[in-house]
């Protein structure tokens, strides 16, 4: 079966991901936006480096999702991190309005 209808791309989304170390955690930021477009969510998850528990060796985890004007934390295995928490919010307002478009 044969068309002669052809396929347009009408838009490019573009998805960027930085990494950094912040006080022991390996932080990942993940952006996108169709070309053209500011940068409106920003995921951020993050893993600790191996702290040291009672009678053993756990990993910290944090989930960091910023939409719009919404954010929202989560941390597993580990006690809320103020500094870190923070951290991420610079990156995230430099994300959004520094790399305003994608």
């Amino acid at each position: 079966m044969s068309t002669t209808a052809k396929r347009v791309n009408i838009s490019t989304l573009t998805e960027k991901t930085d990494n950094m170390t912040i006080n022991n955690w390996n932080v990942n930021f993940v952006y996108k936006a169709k070309q053209g477009e500011v940068v409106k969510d920003v995921s951020v998850t993050a893993n600790l480096i191996k702290t040291q528990s009672e009678g053993g060796t756990m990993n910290g985890y944090l989930n960091y999702n910023r939409s719009g004007s919404n954010t929202t934390v989560n941390f597993s295995n580990a006690e809320y991190d103020e500094v870190l928490v923070a951290a991420i919010n610079l990156e995230v307002v430099a994300i959004v309005t520094l790399q305003a478009k994608v």
